[in-house]
C-alpha cells in the first residue's frame, strides 16, 4: 500500500499570526508575575536593612552607655574613643562627611560586624552598596560601598556634629535610600536630602531614636510624602538636623 504525506503542510510550521499570539501570551504572563516577584525581593531587602539598622541601634546604645562617651557617635566622641582604645585610630576616619566615618566608632565593641551596615542603596552615578569583607584594620573598616545607611546628627556649637543620644524626643536616627549629595558622600541639612526611588521601589526606611521603625513613601518627584523630621511645638526644626550619607566614592 502506498502512503502519501503532505510534506508541504509539514514544512509550513507556525504562521506569523501564531507566533505573535505566543509572544503576546508570554509577555502577559511575564508582566503578571514580574510585579509580585519584585515585591517579594523588595520586602526581603527591606527586612534585611531594617534588621541591620536595629543591630546598629543596639550597638549605639551600648556605645552611649559607656560613661566616658555618653552619646551616640559624633565629633566629640571620635576623640574620646581613640583615648579609650588606641587601635581605633588605625581603622580610618572616625568623623567627617559620611556615615561610614561615624559608624567606624562602633567598632570599639567586638560584637559589631561590617555586615550590620549593609542596606541596598543606589548611587547617583549608578553604583550600589557592596558586600562587606569584614576586614577592618589598616584603614579598611567600612570602605566606600560597604555602608548603605545614612546617619542623623544635629548641629552643635562651633560647627560640631552632635549625636542624638541626649536629645529629647522621637527623631530619626538612621535612614535608608538617601543618595549622596556627591559620589563621595556629603553631610546635608535634613530638608536638602535626595531619596533614591529605585532601592526599595519608592520606599524609605527610618529607625528613630526610640527604636521605632517607619516605612515612608516617596512621591513621583522622589520626595517624602510625610514629614521627615517631626515638628517641635509646631515649629519646623529640620535645619537643626544633619543627614550624613554613605561613602560611595569610586563606586560605579
Amino acid at each position: 500500500m502506498k502512503v502519501s504525506f503532505n510534506t508541504r503542510k509539514l514544512r509550513q510550521g507556525f504562521t506569523l499570526i501564531e507566533l505573535l499570539v505566543v509572544i503576546a501570551i508570554i509577555a502577559l504572563l511575564a508582566s503578571v508575575s514580574y510585579g509580585p516577584i519584585l515585591d517579594q525581593l523588595n520586602k526581603g531587602e527591606q527586612m534585611q536593612a531594617l534588621q541591620n539598622m536595629r543591630n546598629v541601634s543596639t550597638a549605639m546604645d551600648e556605645f552611649k552607655n559607656n560613661s566616658k562617651l555618653n552619646n551616640f557617635p559624633d565629633d566629640i566622641t571620635a576623640d574620646r574613643v581613640v583615648k579609650m582604645h588606641t587601635y581605633m585610630a588605625g581603622l580610618g576616619k572616625l568623623s567627617g562627611e559620611t556615615s561610614n566615618d561615624y559608624f567606624r566608632q562602633l567598632f570599639s565593641s567586638e560584637s559589631v560586624s561590617e555586615n550590620n551596615f549593609y542596606a541596598k542603596v543606589q548611587t547617583a552615578s549608578g553604583g550600589s552598596t557592596i558586600t562587606a569583607d569584614n576586614d577592618i584594620y589598616d584603614g579598611k573598616a567600612l570602605v566606600a560601598g560597604e555602608v548603605g545607611i545614612s546617619y542623623v546628627l544635629r548641629k552643635g556649637d562651633a560647627g560640631k556634629k552632635v549625636g542624638l543620644g541626649s536629645f529629647v524626643g522621637d527623631y530619626p536616627l538612621m535612614v535608608t535610600s538617601i543618595l549622596p549629595a556627591e559620589d563621595g558622600g556629603t553631610a546635608v541639612s535634613a530638608n536638602q536630602v535626595r531619596f533614591d526611588e529605585e532601592s526599595f521601589r519608592g520606599k524609605v526606611l527610618v529607625l528613630t531614636t526610640s527604636k521605632a521603625a517607619k516605612t515612608m513613601s516617596l512621591n513621583e518627584n522622589g520626595n517624602l510624602i510625610d514629614t521627615f523630621i517631626p515638628k517641635r511645638r509646631g515649629r519646623d526644626i529640620s535645619d537643626s538636623f544633619i543627614i550624613v550619607t554613605p561613602d560611595f566614592s569610586g563606586q560605579e
